[in-house]
């Protein structure tokens, strides 16, 4: 356990080391210097440097990729099979996946190229290197992280995305503004609350159909739509149309009843009866348990932000829901694995969770769902954490069989 627990931490610590290194051809100095005369900018902080360094694409392009291929492999029928396929079906579009991460990086390194250039005419010398080295530097700089990635998931503990995730968010927090002040006391009471939710709503409720129902989706495209209604107002296209609605969208009301229209909307499309196999009224108690619990995380940190505006980053939604599923997967994880456990079988249907333990239980294999909780809040949108099924190793090949007699 303490050489998976190292495993991890190391390659860890070298993603954040590698944010630390600058593009070759990128001026260190003048960067400072701009980053200081950046409005709202008063000192020279490390993570601007992470926007212009070997690694400054992420894992970006990894995520898109495997969506890219996911939806691919929906679309046309001879690659369908391949999405349920286990092992042998999952490795091919594996490949495809990093075929066309690489290709995204190509293109996203050659406009963060472009940009850089364009520098120079606004007489900042901020770079000065060579165009096509800098874009192969950027795309290296994501294959290894996807080499990192695949570190974590072989030797160490969890899902290797979800634990970069999880580093992400912990960076993306100003810890600066928290202190051991009366408002930090505030602030740290608001963010426990809201994690108690957060942690709440991703336990397991071994129902047929998992929670969240409908995934963490309806956050993100209520928060999608606001900006759009912004964007159009910005233009003056949806004042003057819709002044009345208009006033609506500014305000908390419509962000819960998009998060609740959402909600129901992705909660068919994920677990509907059909696909769950269980009963309507099972599918309307797993939607409204979360839309409630959608509503909660929305609303929560919304109204604590209005009264410590320096837990913005710390009460993010997003953030802190993906931070609390992964938290306790790892802690999950780690717990399973004080025997040794080796993978056997990728599921990608968060609906098939309940039939695989009931399969493997039925036969005495002792198991473990690695970042179940991950899956279960991306769903359709996460091929990229696969819930993972590890068992002891003397039990391998029948719980491969048992699965493989399941999905084939």
């Amino acid at each position: 356990m303490f050489r998976r627990i190292a495993w991890t931490l190391a390659a860890v610590g070298a993603v954040w080391l590698g944010a630390r290194i600058t593009l070759p051809g990128v001026n260190h100095e003048e960067l400072k210097h701009l980053v200081n005369m950046a409005p709202g900018r008063h000192s020279f902080t490390t993570g601007a440097l992470q926007q212009l360094s070997v690694f400054a694409l992420g894992i970006t392009p990894l995520l898109n990729g495997f969506l890219l291929v996911e939806l691919a492999a929906l679309i046309v029928p001879r690659w369908r099979r391949l999405r349920h396929g286990g092992p042998s079906g999952r490795r091919v579009l594996g490949q495809f996946a990093a075929l066309a991460a690489i290709v995204l990086a190509t293109i996203q390194a050659y406009f963060v190229v472009r940009y850089l250039e364009s520098m120079a005419y606004t007489g900042a010398e901020v770079y000065s290197g060579h165009r096509w080295l800098t874009i192969a530097t950027l795309v290296a700089g994501t294959m290894i992280i996807a080499a990192l990635v695949a570190v974590i998931g072989t030797r160490g503990l969890g899902n290797g995305y979800g634990v970069l995730l999880l580093l992400g968010t912990v960076q993306g927090v100003q810890w600066q503004d928290i202190t051991l002040t009366p408002l930090g006391i505030a602030i740290a009471l608001a963010a426990a609350a809201f994690v108690i939710i957060a942690a709440a709503f991703v336990l397991d409720a071994r129902w047929r159909i998992p929670l969240p129902a409908c995934g963490f989706v309806p956050l993100t495209d209520a928060r999608a739509l606001g900006a759009l209604f912004v964007t159009l107002s910005m233009f003056g296209i949806w004042w003057t149309k819709f002044p009345t609605i208009a006033a609506r969208v500014q305000g908390l009301g419509f962000g819960v009843l998009a998060v609740i229209a959402f909600a129901f909307l992705w909660s068919y499309a994920f677990a509907r009866p059909r696909l769950s196999r269980g009963t309507w009224g099972e599918w309307r108690t797993a939607a409204l348990v979360s839309v409630l619990a959608l509503v909660l995380i929305d609303a929560v940190p919304a109204y604590a932000q209005r009264y410590v505006p320096e837990a913005r980053s710390l009460l993010d939604p997003w953030a802190l829901v993906l931070a609390t599923a992964i938290a306790l997967d790892l802690i999950e994880e780690a717990r399973a694995r004080r025997r040794e456990l080796v993978p056997v079988w990728p599921l990608h249907a968060p609906l098939a969770i309940h039939d695989v333990r009931e399969k493997l239980t039925a036969a005495g294999i002792v198991h473990h769902l690695q970042s179940r909780r991950l899956r279960t809040l991306v769903w359709f949108f996460g091929p990229w954490a696969p819930i993972m099924v590890l068992v002891p190793p003397e039990r391998a090949p029948d719980a491969e069989r048992i699965l493989r007699e399941l999905f084939e």
